[in-house]
Parts: structure tokens; C-alpha cells; sequence
């Protein structure tokens, strides 16, 4: 069923949006997936504040090329959409990369990050790195455990100290 001039007018007008407020995009053709599939992968991208849009390839390219984003041909073959992430750059990137992985149909073709182009590989790179908490928490044990280990050393003496009282006191119990 073709759309009207007034819906793709209002579609662009969405994706503009979309690619102006992203940090990232992954375009991804989902050719071969069911609705269902297709149901459970934007629900997986609302979970981590990303959001995927459906479009006509013609509406697709013009809104990026509006929003600054130059997209060559090859990255919009097929029946495809695109995941825009609002929030953490990297969600959108991780969840197409495991839907991709779980469902075959799905192929991810391109990203951007910013204005920086990302090509498949730089893109399963970045959907195999740890999430933001993870790096976090990570960071964190990085800067707590020279601190640990201070606090263990200046306690050492003291450790020492108490264990020789400790055993002097078991030696007079024991006489």
C-alpha cells in the first residue's frame, strides 16, 4: 500500500529527529524476520532506551543526509531499519549484535557513533566490550586495591603484635 505525501513528510520529519538526537545508529536489514522477531527486537532496544524505526530506504537516506550523515548504497540494502540510541551509545550496537547472533536474518550493515562512520567490525568490537556498570565497577576495584593493600600493610604490625600477645597468653594459661 503506497503512503501518502503527507505521511512520508511526517515520517521524514521523525527520522530527522531521530538521527539529530542520537549519539548512535546501527542500520540493520531485517529481510526474513517474522513480526513477532522483529516485536521482540524493538522491545529489547526499549529496554535499553533505543529506539528502532522501520522506513523507506529514499526516506532513510534523505533524513541522514539532512542530519549530516552521508550513507552510501551498500549500507541500505534490503528491507531495512534503524536503531537510534538516545542514551548509551553503545545499546543499541550490543542488542543488534546479539539478536543478530541468536536470529540469522538479521545483519547489521553500518553504524555511526557522533560523526564517526563504524564498519561491522569496529561494530562486533563494540557489542562485545562490557557494559558501562561493569567498567564501572571495574574502574572502581582498579582504584580500591592499591588502598586495600596500604591498609593491609600498616595493619600488618599490629596483626603481628596481636599474635604474639595472643600466644604469650596461651603460654602462661598452659604453665
Amino acid at each position: 500500500m503506497a503512503i501518502s505525501k503527507a505521511q512520508k513528510e511526517q515520517i521524514l520529519a521523525q527520522l530527522k529527529t531521530y538521527f539529530q538526537k542520537a549519539k548512535s545508529f546501527v542500520i540493520a536489514n531485517y529481510q526474513g524476520l517474522t513480526v513477532k522477531e522483529i516485536t521482540d527486537f524493538r522491545a529489547k532496544l526499549d529496554e535499553v532506551g533505543a529506539h528502532y524505526q522501520v522506513a523507506k530506504r529514499t526516506l532513510i537516506k534523505k533524513a541522514a543526509a539532512d542530519s549530516g550523515y552521508t550513507l552510501k548504497d551498500e549500507q541500505l540494502e534490503g528491507a531495512i531499519g534503524v536503531a537510534f540510541a538516545f542514551t548509551d551509545e553503545i545499546a543499541p550496537i550490543r542488542v543488534s549484535y546479539k539478536f543478530a547472533k541468536e536470529h540469522n536474518k538479521l545483519k547489521p550493515l553500518a553504524g555511526m557513533m557522533g560523526s564517526e562512520e563504524l564498519t561491522i567490525e569496529e561494530l562486533k568490537k563494540l557489542a562485545t566490550l562490557p557494559g558501562r556498570p561493569e567498567l564501572l565497577a571495574k574502574l572502581m576495584g582498579s582504584l580500591k586495591s592499591p588502598l586495600t593493600g596500604f591498609v593491609y600493610v600498616l595493619a600488618g604490625p599490629l596483626r603481628g603484635f596481636q599474635s604474639v600477645i595472643s600466644q604469650l597468653q596461651q603460654q602462661k594459661a598452659s604453665r
